[in-house]
């Protein structure tokens, strides 16, 4: 792993977060059951297909045109003991200059509810603490995305008082601050 980038694989207790690049991003937009294969997995509930395409999509040009984004994006997550894609997470983009990284999550609608978000959520904390190169991650939420605020609070967010101007009015903005490991 260079400096600056994060491992391919982060593993949680059931859990590989798996890297995905730009190719196999597309794959799944075109051919998401070869994209999974070539994850040695399957993908029962088809994500980052039909409507999430455009997040395969959004990705895949992001790491195109950003390269040093590499390991921070968007990952597979990939149930060990089944081999199945349960979900996909990971960064927006590199941390700032100040250290701020805004993180994101998703879970297959056959397997919501079973705590993988919140174990996938951790991981990524972790990996960004263990980079020292993160000191504040941000989480954005909608208004209705309850389970999601819950899950924010639950492992150690704060609702932001200083909402971002770009963000949409109704969103809401949590933060975590990254104490430096020892």
């Amino acid at each position: 792993m260079d400096s600056g980038s994060l491992p391919r694989v982060i593993a949680t207790q059931r859990f590989d977060l798996i890297w995905l690049d730009a190719r196999t991003l597309r794959k799944f937009a075109s051919s998401p059951n070869e994209a999974a294969r070539t994850l040695r997995a399957t993908n029962p509930d088809a994500l980052l297909t039909g409507d999430e395409r455009a997040i395969a999509e959004l990705f895949a040009e992001r790491l195109e045109r950003h390269p040093r984004n590499e390991t921070w994006t968007i990952r597979g997550v990939i149930e060990r003991e089944s081999s199945t894609i349960v979900g996909h997470a990971g960064f927006h983009f590199r941390p700032d200059e100040q250290g701020v990284i805004e993180i994101g999550y998703s879970t297959g609608a056959s397997r919501r509810r079973e705590g993988i978000a919140r174990e996938v959520v951790l991981g990524l904390l972790e990996a960004a603490r263990a980079s020292q190169l993160v000191t504040v991650v941000r989480g954005v939420t909608a208004p209705e995305n309850r389970a999601s605020q819950r899950l924010l609070e639950t492992v150690g967010f704060t609702v932001s008082k200083n909402q971002e101007t770009h963000l949409v009015e109704q969103e809401k903005l949590y933060l975590f601050n990254i104490e430096p490991s020892n």
